[in-house]
């Protein structure tokens, strides 16, 4: 029974370490279609997402956490945002590329046009896209797209960014 019970947890520890970390960066442009404050309602802001995300599992199908922080600006605005949550990843054999698909919560900090009130927010992003390894141990994230629900206190506006960059596994 305590062969059994060893061979269970190496296992166990095999399958974790599987696990694949990645770091990264990323272009970021992004709209948000805001009702109440309308300086930002025609503006694109451009700047840099952060990325860091752990995937397990199978080579095909993988689950795991992501987070992302996101630093945009343009027209005398700019945004920053942090987010965590959960993410989903299928990678078909042989094609070298992984669809992935993301959920995740935080906060958002706007600073509109100078002369107006800083204001924070939850965020909530869902975000997808594709990726495609280069080498080994570094993917092109080809496409990302991520639709932001920003909470305001009687509504919510709609942040969309579309993304591309670089994810180091290490």
């Amino acid at each position: 029974m305590k062969k059994l019970l060893l061979a269970a947890v190496l296992f166990g520890l095999a399958r974790i370490s599987h696990a694949q970390l990645g770091v990264g960066v990323a272009y970021t442009a992004q709209h948000i279609a805001n009702t109440n404050t309308a300086p930002l309602d025609a503006a694109w802001l451009n700047g840099a997402t952060f990325l860091v995300q752990e995937d397990f599992g199978e080579p095909i199908f993988q689950a795991g956490f992501a987070g992302r922080c996101t630093l945009t600006s343009g027209s005398g605005v700019s945004v920053r945002s942090a987010t965590f949550g959960p993410r989903v990843a299928v990678a078909p054999p042989k094609l070298r590329a992984k669809l992935f698909a993301e959920l995740q919560f935080g906060v958002l900090d706007v600073q509109p046009a100078p002369g107006r009130l800083r204001t924070g927010h939850i965020d909530t992003t869902f975000a997808v896209g594709l990726d495609h390894q280069i080498v080994r141990h570094i993917d092109w994230r080809i496409v990302e797209y991520a639709y932001s629900g920003i909470n305001f206190f009687d509504n919510e506006d709609a942040r969309n960014q579309i993304s591309t960059g670089l994810l180091f596994h290490l």
